[in-house]
């Protein structure tokens, strides 16, 4: 009989032998979209379902995906209860801006938006992300985001549940130089902020004027423009 050979922690650990097991980017990915599928029907699902305003605050979350035009959808929006998944578009997006939105009661999640460099346009005054919902304890999710250059999310101050993850996305700089754990202030902070571009290739944060980390001795930025903000009071 011919095939291959059992491995040693086959057995050991019990999987079946000869069975190839998955790449693990893979596996991520597919979980992650699990993930944000099923997450995906408690959020407004249509394009021509327009959830309840009532001075600015929209009653149910939004799940943004495919098309550019959705995103009208949030227009009038100052306070989202709910979550927003921005997912799988590749249209451009950098000229889309919600000035009025200030607040996500939920999550903010982008997933393989590759028409899009930077937050600070679509979102620029959005100041907290309350994470009454988290997406696998996650509150701020950015992953897989080929064209993303920065977070930019210069008004955000406070994430108040959940942790922060920004992963594989291959141009985004400045994730370094902001201190997530004074934005997301969790008992025991659990941040996966990983497989970015390299620091030492991205360009550095203002000469004068950024508050200085404690822990590093390092200005805090979110790009050349725009400082990291200090302790407000919410």
């Amino acid at each position: 009989m011919t095939g291959r050979p059992m491995a040693d922690d086959d057995e050991e650990h019990g999987r079946p032998p000869g069975r190839p097991q998955p790449a693990p980017t893979v596996l991520v990915a597919a979980v992650l979209l699990l993930l944000v599928g099923h997450a995906a029907a408690q959020l407004t699902p249509n394009a021509d379902i327009a959830p309840n305003r009532n001075q600015g605050i929209c009653k149910r979350g939004f799940d943004l995906r495919n098309n550019a035009q959705n995103f009208e959808r949030l227009r009038g929006c100052r306070v989202i209860e709910g979550s927003v998944q921005i997912v799988l578009i590749a249209e451009d997006l950098n000229k889309l801006t919600f000035p009025e939105l200030r607040e996500i009661t939920g999550y903010l999640l982008l997933y393989r938006v590759s028409g899009l460099r930077s937050l600070a346009h679509l979102f620029p005054n959005l100041s907290v992300i309350r994470g009454k919902s988290l997406l696998h304890n996650f509150a701020l999710i950015l992953y897989e985001n080929f064209n993303l250059q920065e977070v930019g999310l210069h008004s955000l101050t406070h994430i108040l549940r959940g942790y922060v993850r920004i992963e594989k996305n291959p141009a985004l700089c400045y994730v370094d130089t902001i201190d997530w754990d004074f934005i997301a202030r969790a008992e025991n902070p659990e941040h996966k902020i990983k497989n970015n571009k390299k620091r030492n290739e991205c360009p550095g944060c203002p000469e004068k004027g950024c508050p200085v980390s404690p822990q590093k001795n390092e200005p805090l930025c979110w790009n050349k423009q725009h400082c990291q903000k200090g302790e407000s009071k919410i």
